[in-house]
């Protein structure tokens, strides 16, 4: 791992196609990897991901330092495989990458319901009960 991600509070992870969260996290092969230092953003660089190979792009999260995924569809299978890394996937988000990452203390570190998965290939966030 690179030792400049030691010192980053928290980093998100946003699957980029072209300029846009890709639509299936499954095939994407770009990410947009953003970390934050006290609520700043301090490092911001698009890395590759493997396309095809699930265990190896699950590995790539890890060795950034993802600590947040924001993507638009993903398997469950590819889902749990993340989830099981203690990486927080936040699904279904689509637009352009640069009205998303102004966003980043909604996404990267913050207090949301988690996503729960339904169906073999779908995602969908639970409204929160009061």
């Amino acid at each position: 791992m690179d030792n400049s991600l030691k010192e980053i509070n928290s980093a998100g992870g946003f699957a980029a196609w072209e300029n846009r969260i890709a639509p299936l996290f499954d095939t994407a092969g770009q990410l947009v990897f953003v970390g934050v230092e006290s609520g700043r953003i301090v490092r911001q660089s698009r890395e590759e991901i493997p396309r095809e190979a699930q265990v190896q792009k699950v590995l790539r999260l890890v060795d950034l330092g993802v600590g947040t995924l924001v993507c638009g569809a993903i398997s469950r299978q590819l889902f749990n495989m993340i989830s099981s890394y203690n990486i927080q996937v936040l699904p279904f988000v689509a637009g352009e990458l640069t009205r998303i990452s102004h966003k980043l203390d909604f996404f990267v570190g913050a207090d949301l319901p988690g996503a729960k998965m339904r169906g073999d290939f779908c995602c969908v966030r639970e409204k929160a009960v009061t």
